[in-house]
């Protein structure tokens, strides 16, 4: 199996798990670009907790790495 380089990333999705759909919903319309170092869920409500799900991508379409996980936004202080 041939191993996966930076040079095969496209871009990256960021989704979040909608429970009210059963499925994970893009938070973004277009690929984030292969530079993109960091991400800020803006819609996220404090005291509320998310499950993410983050793609790298080839250029069709297919996905070269996947990470999910889950996180609370805290309430402000």
């Amino acid at each position: 199996m041939k191993s996966a380089t930076y040079a095969e990333i496209a871009g990256y999705r960021v989704s979040r798990w909608n429970p009210a759909t059963s499925a994970n919903e893009p938070l973004h319309t277009r690929l984030l670009p292969n530079t993109t170092e960091s991400y800020v869920d803006q819609s996220a409500a404090p005291g509320s907790t998310y499950f993410y799900t983050f793609e790298a991508l080839r250029a069709d379409g297919s996905a070269l790495a996947t990470h999910s996980w889950g996180c609370n936004r805290p309430l402000s202080v």
